[in-house]
């Protein structure tokens, strides 16, 4: 069972933000590796929103980067963290 979804941080728009729930949602419930939840979450953006976008999986990450405005997301399913990004 995958833990409710919190949103610490949302710089894009509802639609987007939804889309991006729906696909970490999906890849969590089938337990995958970090990496993989990485790479399915980046290819469903990239599909639906193109550009170049970057996503962070895990549960003790910092950072410091540049995005594309209003694209941008910071997401927590329990103890994991999910960082998505687009850049120019």
């Amino acid at each position: 069972m995958t833990a409710t979804c919190v949103v610490k941080e949302q710089r894009m728009d509802k639609a987007m933000l939804d889309e991006l729930v729906f696909h970490a949602t999906d890849a969590l419930a089938v337990e995958m590796s970090y990496t993989d939840i990485a790479s399915y979450i980046k290819k469903h953006m990239t599909a639906s929103y193109t550009g170049v976008w970057h996503v962070v999986v895990g549960r003790n990450f910092c950072g410091s980067f540049t995005h594309q405005e209003n694209n941008a997301a910071y997401l927590y399913f329990g103890q994991t963290g999910i960082l998505c990004y687009r850049t120019v």
